[in-house]
This record gives C-alpha cells, sequence and structure tokens, in this order.
C-alpha cells in the first residue's frame, strides 16, 4: 500500500474532517442531481434556472442573457427547468448553513464521543454549547449591532 493509499483510507475513516460530514455529502449529492438533470441543456438555461431560484426577476434575467420573455417563459414550463430550479434552490438552502440545531447536535456529538478519550475536547464543546445559549438569552443571537461613539475621533463631513 503506497503514502497516497493510506492518506485516502485515514480520510475516509475520519468522520471529523468536513470532506466525510454529511453536509459536505450532501452538497454533492445535489450538485450531481443538477448536473443530470442540466446533462444537454444550453448554458442560458442553466444561467437562467440558477438566477432564477436565487431570488432575481424572471424579466431582468432574459434581458442579462439576451432572451425574449417568451422564450424564458416556454422554458420555465417545461418539467425539467422547473426541476432544475427546484434543485437550485435545495442547493442554496444547503449552502447557506447548517442550522443552529445541527450546530449544536455536532458539538453535542463531540462531547459524547470524547468524554472518556479526550475530556479536554469534551470540555471544549460543552463550553462552546453554553455560548450559543449565553448568546441567544442575552440576544446576542439575533444580530444585534453594538455602536459605541468616541468623542476623541475626528469629526468627519456626516457628523452635523
Amino acid at each position: 500500500m503506497n503514502t497516497i493509499d493510506l492518506i485516502t483510507k485515514s480520510e475516509d475513516d475520519d468522520k471529523y474532517l468536513p470532506i466525510n460530514s454529511s453536509y459536505e455529502k450532501r452538497v454533492g449529492r445535489i450538485q450531481t442531481d443538477i448536473l443530470d438533470i442540466a446533462e444537454g441543456m444550453d448554458p442560458w438555461k442553466l444561467e437562467f434556472a440558477r438566477r432564477y431560484a436565487g431570488g432575481e426577476a424572471k424579466t431582468k434575467i432574459a434581458k442579462d442573457i439576451h432572451r425574449a420573455d417568451t422564450t424564458v417563459n416556454k422554458f420555465l414550463a417545461t418539467a425539467p427547468a422547473q426541476l432544475l430550479v427546484q434543485y437550485y434552490k435545495l442547493l442554496l438552502d444547503v449552502e447557506s448553513g447548517p442550522t443552529e440545531s445541527v450546530r449544536k447536535n455536532i458539538l453535542y456529538e463531540i462531547a459524547l464521543d470524547n468524554q472518556k478519550l479526550d475530556p479536554k475536547e469534551s470540555t471544549k464543546a460543552i463550553a462552546e454549547l453554553n455560548k450559543m445559549d449565553n448568546d441567544k438569552n442575552k440576544g446576542g443571537g439575533l444580530g444585534t449591532i453594538n455602536i459605541t461613539i468616541s468623542a476623541d475621533l475626528p469629526k468627519g463631513p456626516l457628523d452635523a
């Protein structure tokens, strides 16, 4: 067995590597499905479906890709187009990242897995869980912004 085989085997066995995460595998499956659906389609159709799934207006996309509204509407009425748009929406949803409950579950699994072999790692995972709960209780998870105004800073053109 050569070095590359050993590295690949150890990568396949390490469940904490990002490439082995269920998230990465799901993204890969969705991308593969998109490629299967899009096989043989014109590039403008893929561009349209991707942008339309992202929430852009049909008319704006049609203008940008130099297609008539009727052509775009005709394409969008087909089953493959609808499926492609749905898969692109799913990909955007998945790529937006794991939800808070998923992140908490991962930290909980890390804490349990390392409880006996590496208690420090388990303690770190629990500390992160506690931080997440404290931030949520303080309102930090709501996207609040704190602004500090210092009188020591020079006034700019917008400070009137």
